[in-house]
């Protein structure tokens, strides 16, 4: 979804009437994200991080957790304690995929660094905290060095040192790069302690309210959160079926939001029957840092898409815009379901396929087809995860020759290199060095593809406690296998067994794609 303004004047209408196939397709608008993070950290039981959130210290010895100690909203914040010694700290947040050039993140920190007077008449900065970024997997650089600019809150000496006064927090936001657009990032709040002419220097830093906009300013008021379609149903929307469609907007505004919205237009290719059952909502008194749903009111929007003839294309998106109350116009793309021939609405791994095609994670298998039954190979796999992960515009470096069994000539070599050179696997035997690409993946080795490629190649799991009547414990895959089933991932295959050794189909695939990762089909 993206915000902008509509060029043609609203059209009145219950029924249209799109126009036939002989007079072309409209174009549609890229549709950006909203707010495709947003993180306030009050939803967890402190010191744990949210889901996708990372703490690392490879030179140090405290880690970033939560804690009550100084929130700015709520009663949490993200806190990295007293560091008096050499260190490096780093606080990672998960993969955030931006869809246009115009982004901004925006947090809120307060800090307490010290400085070492022992170089007079200027101080030394020994404790130094720094913003940096990740672009579809590339090693982290200072996000003003990848060309991000500080529109508020920005480095004092090209790092914030120092204090910021306290106990106030201050707001920093940076317009990100427009290069950033179609590429996933990782953001990483880094803090560094050096040694100083009078001993190692201290820090302490909060961090809060964190949000990425995609495609209007972060102080845009209200900001298009989230988008739910058919909730009381499967939740995907089906040609010729009238859905519920209920979007969440977030107040970032000062003062409470009175909010309602109509639907003024609908666009999607080839010929098309517009059905607007009820184009008017409200979202109620939204107050500040408030997130508002129509839902609450119950008084959502119920549209309806019906295809003339056959299915004009597989990807098949209806551009739906809705005018808000501020004049605003957001523009959302609703997916249609019903994209592969072998994949009907009543298989069950049908939201998920139909959600992994959506976000550019898998094309299928071919003339239509998913092939949900087919086993997963370990080829196919190396794509879906890092498609997963970093989006579907990503792109590997290019191959060159790690495998035996896979030549620099195939198609796949650059995806199963660049999951190798991630640490995410090493292969399937050392002598000589090969990686088996025509291989199903076991469902034991799933487990360990997906939390090394979601969580990075050091990540350990806890040690397992005997889930799975066939899943020793201890045993090899047993962490991985439990892990993967704690985090609800899996609920294995049935009568208390995981069945390690079978292989993943292209069906459960999906689903795991789509849990490990927070794929969505609407939204964020």
């Amino acid at each position: 979804m993206s915000l902008r303004r509509l060029v043609q004047p609203p059209l009145p209408f219950v029924i249209l009437v799109a126009l036939h196939a002989s007079l072309g397709s409209p174009v549609l608008a890229q549709p950006a994200r909203g707010l495709p993070l947003s993180e306030n950290f009050d939803g967890v039981t402190p010191p744990a991080l949210p889901y996708g959130w990372v703490a690392t210290t490879p030179q140090g010895s405290e880690f970033w957790v939560t804690d009550s100690s100084k929130p700015d909203s709520g009663p949490i914040a993200a806190h990295l304690n007293a560091v008096s010694v050499p260190a490096d700290e780093r606080l990672d947040s998960p993969p955030v995929a931006i869809l246009t050039a115009r982004a901004q993140l925006r947090f809120r920190h307060a800090y307490l660094l010290a400085v070492d007077p022992g170089s007079l008449p200027e101080s030394i900065p020994v404790a130094l905290a720094y913003l940096e970024i990740s672009i579809s997997g590339s090693p982290f650089e200072d996000i003003v060095d990848a060309g991000g600019a500080f529109v508020e809150g920005g480095y004092e000496h090209d790092a914030w040192t120092g204090e910021q006064p306290m106990p106030e927090y201050g707001s920093v936001i940076v317009d990100l790069p427009e290069s950033l657009a179609g590429k996933t990032v990782v953001f990483r709040w880094r803090l560094t302690t050096a040694e100083g002419p009078n001993g190692p220097g201290s820090g302490q830093w909060w961090i809060d309210t964190v949000q990425v906009c995609d495609g209007f300013a972060c102080d845009a008021v209200p900001q298009p959160a989230a988008v739910n379609v058919d909730p009381s149903g499967n939740g995907v929307w089906e040609p010729g079926e009238i859905v519920e469609v209920d979007p969440v907007y977030v107040n970032n505004g000062s003062q409470a939001l009175d909010l309602t919205g109509t639907i003024t237009n609908l666009t999607a290719p080839g010929p098309v029957t517009f059905v607007v059952a009820d184009g008017s909502a409200s979202y109620g008194s939204v107050a500040p840092g408030a997130a508002g749903a129509c839902v609450v009111t119950d008084d959502c929007y119920l549209l309806m898409a019906d295809q003339v003839g056959t299915r004009p294309v597989q990807h098949w998106d209806v551009q739906v815009f809705e005018t808000l109350s501020t004049g605003a116009t957001v523009d959302w793309a609703l997916h249609l379901g019903g994209s592969f021939g072998d994949v009907p609405a009543s298989n069950g791994f049908y939201k998920s396929i139909e959600t992994v095609f959506h976000r550019g994670v898998t094309g299928g298998c071919g003339v239509g087809n998913y092939c949900p039954g087919n086993p997963a190979l370990r080829k196919q796999m190396a794509v879906f995860l890092l498609k997963s992960k970093y989006g579907a515009a990503y792109v590997p470096p290019a191959a060159t020759g790690v495998f035996s069994d896979v030549p620099v000539s195939d198609p796949f070599a650059p995806w199963i290199e660049n999951l190798y050179a991630l640490g995410v696997t090493g292969g399937c035997s050392t002598s000589p060095l090969a990686y088996c690409p025509d291989q199903a993946v076991r469902r034991k080795q799933m487990a360990v593809f997906l939390l090394k490629t979601r969580y990075g190649s050091d990540y350990a799991p806890p040690a397992c406690e005997g889930i799975f009547a066939d899943v020793p414990c201890p045993g090899a895959f047993a962490d991985w296998i439990e892990d993967l089933a704690n985090r609800q991932i899996t609920g294995g295959c049935g009568n208390g067994d995981f069945c390690p050794d079978d292989p993943n189909t292209r069906g459960q695939m999906a689903v795991f794609l789509t849990k490990t990762f927070g794929l969505a089909l609407y939204g964020p």
